[in-house]
């Protein structure tokens, strides 16, 4: 979301563009990211765990296994490295810009000439994964890689793929 922005604004600023777990502008279904994440909250919440399990990750055993290694790994970061708190204003902020941008008119994405790589799981229950397809076969200079039995977090789930990937297309 931020980074389209970027590029319609400033396109200059960008040479490669990067769009993970995302949708353009208007996409399918990501006007209800906030209903969607609120219910996973209130389900993680009654079963007292970490909501990131459900928002990023399929809602079967392999989801399970896939959250709690990554949620593993990310507890074994130092302070200095570790996600930032969010407040919650800031949190509420963030939800009701995704919502707008959702219910706003469908990009074209015409504007997006800059080589773009467009990574998603194959079942992205938050951002359906169709966006992806959509984004690709409107960006014409695009890169579709699509992980297997992968969520929102597909990016973390694939963290050593995702990193060869992502060197490789900023390398070429």
């Amino acid at each position: 979301m931020i980074a389209q922005e970027m590029v319609r604004i400033k396109p200059n600023m960008v040479n490669r563009l990067i769009l993970a777990g995302t949708g353009p502008r208007g996409g399918k279904e990501v006007d209800k990211v906030t209903g969607k994440t609120f219910n996973y909250m209130v389900k993680a919440g009654l079963e007292r765990i970490d909501p990131k399990r459900y928002i990023f990750y399929n809602h079967d055993e392999q989801g399970k296994i896939e959250a709690l290694n990554v949620l593993g790994r990310m507890d074994m970061r130092t302070k200095e490295f570790a996600d930032k708190d969010i407040s919650v204003s800031g949190f509420l902020t963030q939800l009701k810009a995704i919502k707008g941008w959702g219910k706003d008119s469908q990009d074209d994405l015409r504007f997006i000439t800059q080589p773009t790589l467009i990574v998603n799981g194959d079942n992205d229950m938050q951002v359906p994964t169709e966006n992806s397809y959509d984004m690709h076969d409107k960006i014409e200079n695009s890169k579709l890689i699509i992980y297997p039995n992968a969520g929102h977090g597909s990016i973390f789930q694939y963290a050593e793929e995702f990193s060869k990937e992502l060197i490789a297309f900023l390398e070429d």
